[in-house]
């Protein structure tokens, strides 16, 4: 009989021994322990891990989400929990969303007109040379249009 408690005994130490499971939470850039990180399992046990960043779990379980503060939020399975480290990546490793913006750039269509206009007669008369009848043309433009009004056309209709 006493055998059999004996035996009854140590059947229950050792299965309590098996169910509880051991894992250290570190940093995946300096493989630091980390302390005060947070395991939720599915069976319902929440953990804080010790200042050697280990934690013991009682119950068995198919999967945790483990969570410590300025550290992305993992959640591992029966196979990460098997290899007894689990390791956290810092927050500042992780960018959010960037949105560029440039200013608000104004365009003025009449300015515009007026630098087109005036670029087209520097063009015609550089390209002309010199031509002293030229200025008479200036003074007295002709019926025939123009490069100038040409293009203001252009850009009025653009």
């Amino acid at each position: 009989m006493k055998r059999l408690f004996l035996a009854l005994v140590l059947d229950i130490c050792t299965e309590s021994a098996c169910a509880q499971h051991h894992i250290v939470i570190a940093d995946m850039d300096t493989r630091l322990p980390l302390t005060g990180a947070i395991v939720s399992t599915d069976a319902g046990e929440r953990v804080v891990s010790n200042h050697m960043g280990r934690v013991s779990l009682e119950r068995a379980c198919r999967s945790a989400t483990v969570s410590a503060k300025n550290y992305m939020q993992r959640r591992v399975g029966v196979a990460d929990m098997a290899r007894d480290t689990i390791l956290l990546i810092p927050q500042e490793v992780v960018l959010d969303n960037v949105d560029v913006t440039a200013p608000k750039l104004g365009f003025d269509m009449q300015k515009a007109l007026r630098s087109v206009k005036e670029n087209a007669k520097l063009n015609e008369q550089a390209q002309k040379g010199f031509d002293m009848l030229g200025v008479f043309s200036l003074m007295f433009p002709s019926k025939k249009k123009s490069r100038a009004e040409k293009i203001k056309k252009i850009l009025e209709r653009y």
